[in-house]
Order: structure tokens, then C-alpha cells, then sequence
């Protein structure tokens, strides 16, 4: 009270005002003197995703000379001149001053609780304060989710935790004391009393737990629990000796009991421990669990896997606080319905058992639930509610009996991965469930269930239907893509076209191009005048037969840096681009300003790739410009600036100087878009392609001057084709 008396009068005196004592304090706590920031009047507490994020220092808070009300003179309301040079002072009402002074200093909250630090713990290796049993607790959650051998991550920082020791912070805490002494009447948010907890949190075992730890080594037989402490022991009190048992505060968190050589029953007295958050019996013997076990109100995370459990009590229902429930491995025969009274769970494991039905309560986890794995049991059938569980990422049904799949699971709009392998019986998949392959969603099935076509491939086929005549009587409506002949499809998509000897006449159309998953194309024995450069985007082609057109008598030349085996007639040759390497010629570029101009230069090189592309991927031209793009950096592998490529052979992107001419004379030359295409047909993407040549980054040491272009930026060369016709 005396210095900040003391304060207020050197304050009012004129001079510079002293710091105050929650200044000091909070400097004391964080080693530097950063001052809070305005109070947050509604504090949630800390979210997962919000943990990721850094926190950042508290604002500095306004001294209380500064934000004292001022009354103003009428002088200055009429705007006298000497008073002008004044500073101007905002008024504060009285009673928002006295709530910040009133309220809890952010500096003390912890940053997962939100709530006033009430035994602060410091973590030694990122040097981060938060309240002792909330950060315990996140180290156990990152253990339990996390391989093993993998550092946790402070949730802060963010950074690999390869120590989680924890000391008391003496300053922080008594940076509290003060703040409870200077206001007797208050009692922080979120605490139940004005206590501090103990300094450092209960030493030694608290007497419920350590009876409950002395029956459970007294009636299980398990290795591990041989080596613990025995009743009288002097070392009983010490946690450290207590082998595979983590405690917080006195309280057992977690109990490690896997692959302890433990059989039998688990002994009743498990339901004792209620403030467990992990139970790991996996690796074990174990023939049932207690209906005890559902005490365990705050148990997060159960593990039975690899056991002989043949039940599960209903208790299980009662665990509301379980997220993760692993019982893989086992003989279970069914599940009992109260599982879907576990509101929190994400992740259910009851893979490799003996079940012959799943119960449907499971779809009452809809806003949680995110991994279902049933793998390998005795599955035939479904539940339809299973279409209910919105927020299912990853459903495992392989190795089962299945013979139908609901259409219900169409509705699964967050599936990522939808497992349907080895279902002997599964011959084909409702629309719905194929609409969520056809949209991305990985859906792994077997050879033998017709799924259809890949939309995609289908809107391929029909294009050549279209454009061949003889097509059409042999690709009929009234038969599905699987029955048409010289069609072979798999898992949906088309991997072979056999277009053998069927009087197909002209060129083929670029659509061809868009079989992204064709091994084999034949068009031999028939009467074709020419191949498209789209043909260049089969990445996966290994072989193409272009025997017996007579003619034929150039293919596009991107063929021959491609690892396919082609079959065609003496005379043909690979036909190149227009424009022979050291050519000179315009390029249409848009600059970082957003305008198109036309830059002379000159050919490179042809088909130029860069070593980060995918197999298979080129462009035409790379071309070194006369000039450097307005707006462009230089980079040691592209001093001037010029390097550019040009991602289509056509007079839109890239032009002779003859036909410059001519298109200038005609005062043509700035159209850039063919009449009646949305496309544009520029040479360089519209962001710029000489940021993507100044790039840098490592190079091979046969491209050594081949700067590096992030595929995906690049919108035209990636989305709308890789090679396009000239």
C-alpha cells in the first residue's frame, strides 16, 4: 500500500511515474517485463486446435495517471492556440478502471486452463509456466496418442519435449499470494476455494490409492506388480517405485500393466483408482473386466487389446469421459449396446474378433466418433444408422462376410478412407458409396466388385464413342463400360483400350489424355492420320501399338521421353515442336502487375522439365527472354531474370517473329484468348512465371541451370492439361 501511495504521488508530482507492482511482478514471472493485456472479461478454455497456436506477451496496460478522467477548460473546446499544444487525453469512466484494476492479471493464467495459475508448474525444457495438473495431463494424452519413443510437444511452443520434468515456479506463485492478499474478498474464477494447492502438488501416495495399489499387487498375478513395493515398505510413498504406475498429486493417472504376464480377472478393485486416465492391459491373458471398472469416470483411454475377452460389462457405458477404446485382438462375439452412451469416444479398435453383429447404438456417437475399425470378424451385414456418424473419418469393414452395403454410408461426408477389401460376398457398391469414391474419398475394394466407371473415364469413352462411328454399335447404353468391348476396367478406373483393327479413321481426339490410369492403348490395324500431345499425360502408360496405320507417319515427340514401348510402322518419326532449338520468338507473359505483354527471346530447349515434376510431365519450350520480366528477382542459377517455359506449343503462348508481325500489323496482337475459350492461352501462368524460375532450390547435376517451379502454383499447366495440341 505504501509504494503505491508512494507511486501515485510521484505520479501527480510531474516526474516519471514508478513501476507499478503487478508491473514487477509479472517481469519477475517471465524473466522480462511485460505488462498485461486488456482483460478478457469471458475466459474458455484453452481448444486443441488453439494450443497449436504461440502465445504471445501481454499488451502493455495504460498507467493509472493516464487514464485518469480530465476535465477539460473552455479554452480549449474553442480551440485556443496555447492549448492546442497540449496533449490530448481520452476520458475513462471511473468504474471501467477500477474493473481492470480488479481483474485477474493474464500474466498468471495458464494457457490451457484460462483460469488463474493455482500451482504453477515450469517446464524445464521449453521454459513455459502452466497449472500443474493440466499440463501433466496433456503429456499423458500426447503419450497415449503418440508412438512410442516420440517426444510430446509443449502446447505452446510447439516444440519436442525430451524432458517433461517439471519444477515449482516459486515467483508465479507468490505473484498469486499478492494478487489474493490485495483482494481478500475474491475468489478466482474456476477455484472452488481461496487456497493454494500444495507447492509442487501431494508428495508421495495418497493413503485411498496406495490402498487400492497394495490389493491390486495382492490379487494379480502379473509380473510387473511383483516388482512394486510391499505393504509397509519404506519406499511406498516414493512414486518413482512404483513401476508402470504414473501418478499426479498423489492420484494414480495412468496404470501400464502391458504385457505383464497378467491372466484371469481383472481384480474389482480397478474401480478404486477414479481418477485414472489410462488403463493399458493389452499383451496379456485377461479373460473379463469387473462392472467396477465403470468408477472410472475419468478414464480417457482403455486398452484390452490382444487378450481372450469374450464380453464386455455394460458398465462400460459409463465411462462418459472415454475417447479412445481399443479391444482388437480378443474373442469377442458382440458388444453390448451401452457402448453408445460413450459421448466422447473418437477412436473404437474392435478389429480381429469374433463378431458376428455390431451393435447400431455405435451411430449415437455422431459428433465425436472419428475411427471405427472392424476389421477381420464375422461381419455380414451392416447397420444402416452407421450413416448417422458425422464426423467418421476412417471406417475399416475388410476381411469380413459382408455381402451388401447400406446406401446410408453415402451420407459419410467426412470419410477419408472407407476399407471394403476382401468381402468375398461384395459384389457391388450402391451409388451413394460411389459418389464418395468418385469424389475423392479413398475406398479400397476388390477386383471382383463392380463398382462402374470412374466418371471421369466414362466421360472419355463416350467422347470417343462420339467421335468413332463404329463405336457406337459396338459401346452400346443398354450394357455397362465393364461389358464394352476392348474396355477393361479396374476398381473403376479404365486401364487398358484395345481399339484393335476397328476401322477408327482421322485423328484421335486430345480427350484421350484423360485416362490418367491407362496401362495399354492399341489402335493398330486401323486407318488414323495423327496423335494428339495430350497423349503425353498417360503418365502411367507403359505400352501404346500403332501398327498397320499406314497414314500415320508422325507421332507427337514427347513420346519419345516417355519409358513407353511403342509398336508402330517403319517411317514414322517423331514429330517435334514447331520452333528448333536457338529459334527466335515472342512469348506472351503476364508481369507481377497484372498485364500481358509479348517479350522476345529465344529457344532452349524443347520438352524442359523440372526435376521436382511427376514422371512424364514437360513442357514444350524453355526460353531464355531479351529481357527480364518487370518486377522479377534475380537468383544466382537466373542472374538476368529471363528464364521462362512455355507450357503450350500454340500462336496464343508462343509465336514466330514473322507471325508477330503480321498480328501486330493487324493490331491483333493482344488478343490472348481464342474466340469463343474461357481458357486463357498465355505462355507464362497469370502468377508469374519468372517467380517460379527464381525459386532456386537444389538441382541435379545433369540440370544444373534448371531453376526449380512449384507445381502447385502453376494453375495452367497443372488443372488444365499438361500438353495441349498446337
Amino acid at each position: 500500500a505504501h509504494v503505491t501511495q508512494a507511486t501515485r504521488a510521484t505520479t501527480r508530482s510531474g516526474s516519471t511515474p514508478a513501476p507499478s507492482i503487478r508491473a514487477r511482478l509479472s517481469g519477475e514471472c517471465h524473466g522480462t517485463n511485460p505488462a498485461r493485456k486488456p482483460t478478457l472479461k469471458r475466459r474458455e478454455p484453452l481448444a486443441a486446435s488453439d494450443s497449436e497456436q504461440l502465445w504471445k506477451p501481454p499488451l502493455p496496460a495504460l498507467s493509472r495517471s493516464s487514464r485518469a478522467p480530465t476535465r477539460m477548460s473552455s479554452k480549449r473546446r474553442r480551440g485556443n492556440a496555447e492549448d492546442s499544444k497540449r496533449p490530448v487525453v481520452v476520458p475513462v469512466a471511473v468504474e471501467d478502471e477500477l474493473e481492470e484494476e480488479d481483474a485477474e492479471p493474464e500474466e498468471l493464467m495458464c494457457p490451457i486452463t484460462r483460469t488463474l495459475l493455482r500451482d504453477p508448474a515450469l517446464v524445464v525444457d521449453s521454459g513455459q509456466t502452466y497449472e500443474r495438473k493440466a499440463i501433466r495431463s496433456h503429456f499423458r494424452q500426447a503419450r497415449a496418442s503418440a508412438p512410442r519413443g516420440t517426444p510430446v510437444m509443449d502446447p505452446v511452443t510447439r516444440t519436442p519435449l525430451y524432458n517433461t520434468r517439471t519444477v515449482v515456479n516459486w515467483v508465479a506463485r507468490r505473484c498469486v499470494e499478492a494478487w489474493l492478499q490485495r483482494h481478500p474478498e475474491r475468489t478466482p474464477e474456476g477455484w472452488d476455494s481461496r487456497e493454494l494447492g500444495p507447492a509442487g502438488g501431494f508428495k508421495g501416495v495418497r493413503p485411498e490409492d496406495l490402498d487400492a495399489l497394495n490389493t491390486l499387487a495382492w490379487t494379480m498375478d502379473a509380473a510387473r506388480v511383483h516388482r512394486w513395493p510391499r505393504k509397509g515398505d519404506v519406499h511406498q510413498q516414493d512414486a518413482s517405485e512404483w513401476e508402470g504406475v504414473y501418478f499426479e498429486d498423489g492420484r494414480v493417472m495412468e496404470l501400464d500393466l502391458e504385457r505383464s504376464d497378467v491372466t484371469g480377472a481383472v481384480p474389482k478393485v480397478i474401480g478404486a483408482f477414479t481418477a485414472m486416465e489410462t488403463l493399458d492391459l493389452s499383451g496379456n491373458e485377461i479373460t473379463s473386466v469387473p462392472k467396477e471398472i465403470g468408477a472410472c469416470f475419468f478414464l480417457r483411454r482403455l486398452v484390452l487389446t490382444g487378450n481372450s475377452l469374450k464380453t464386455l460389462p455394460k458398465a462400460i457405458g459409463q465411462l462418459a469421459s472415454l475417447k479412445t477404446l481399443l479391444i482388437s485382438e480378443n474373442e469377442l462375439k458382440t458388444l453390448p449396446a451401452e457402448i453408445g452412451n460413450l459421448t466422447q469416444l473418437e477412436h473404437l479398435d474392435v478389429s480381429w474378433n469374433k463378431m458376428n453383429t455390431v451393435p447400431s447404438s455405435i451411430a449415437r456417437i455422431t459428433d465425436t466418433l472419428k475411427a471405427l475399425n472392424l476389421q477381420g470378424n464375422r461381419l455380414t451385414t451392416v447397420p444402416k444408422e452407421f450413416g448417422n456418424l458425422a464426423s467418421l473419418e476412417f471406417l475399416n469393414l475388410a476381411d469380413n462376410d459382408i455381402r451388401a452395403i447400406p446406401r446410408e454410408l453415402g451420407d459419410l461426408e467426412s470419410i477419408d478412407e472407407m476399407d471394403l477389401s476382401n468381402n468375398a460376398g461384395l459384389r457391388s457398391l450402391p451409388e451413394s458409396v460411389l459418389l464418395l469414391k468418385w469424389e475423392g474419398a479413398s475406398i479400397l475394394i476388390d477386383e471382383s466388385c463392380d463398382i462402374g466407371c470412374h466418371p471421369n473415364d466414362f466421360e472419355v469413352l463416350q467422347a470417343l464413342r462420339n467421335h468413332w462411328p463404329p463405336l457406337k454399335k459396338l459401346w452400346v447404353d443398354s450394357k455397362p463400360p465393364m461389358k464394352w468391348k476392348g474396355v477393361t476396367i479396374s476398381r473403376g478406373d479404365v486401364c487398358k483400350l484395345d481399339l484393335k483393327k476397328m476401322k477408327l479413321t482421322g485423328g484421335v481426339p486430345p480427350i484421350i489424355g484423360k485416362l490418367q490410369y491407362a496401362v495399354c492403348i492399341d489402335l493398330s490395324g486401323n486407318d488414323l492420320t495423327s496423335l494428339p500431345a495430350e497423349i503425353g499425360n498417360l503418365f502411367d502408360l507403359v505400352e501404346l501399338r500403332l501398327k498397320d496405320n499406314p497414314k500415320l507417319k508422325k507421332i507427337p515427340g514427347i513420346l519419345g521421353r516417355m519409358d513407353v514401348r511403342i509398336e508402330q510402322d517403319k517411317g514414322v518419326s517423331f514429330q517435334m515442336p514447331r520452333f528448333r532449338v536457338g529459334t527466335r520468338v515472342e512469348c506472351n507473359v503476364r508481369t507481377n502487375l497484372g498485364e500481358s505483354r509479348w517479350i522476345k527471346g529465344k529457344v532452349l530447349q524443347h520438352y524442359w522439365r523440372d526435376y521436382s515434376w511427376p514422371t512424364g510431365q514437360f513442357a514444350p519450350y524453355q526460353v531464355e527472354l531479351d529481357e527480364s520480366i518487370p518486377g522479377s528477382t534475380p537468383t544466382p542459377s537466373n542472374a538476368k531474370a529471363t528464364k521462362i517455359f512455355a507450357p503450350a506449343d500454340n500462336d496464343y503462348c508462343i509465336r514466330s517473329m514473322a507471325t508477330a508481325a503480321k498480328m501486330r500489323k493487324r493490331d491483333t496482337g493482344h488478343q490472348n484468348v481464342r474466340s469463343g475459350d474461357a481458357e486463357p492461352m498465355e505462355a507464362i501462368p497469370v502468377a508469374n512465371a519468372h517467380s517460379y524460375a527464381a525459386a532456386g532450390g537444389s538441382q541435379r547435376a545433369d540440370e544444373p541451370e534448371l531453376p526449380r517451379i512449384p507445381l502447385p502454383d502453376f494453375g495452367i499447366f497443372l488443372n488444365q492439361g499438361f500438353l495441349r495440341s498446337g
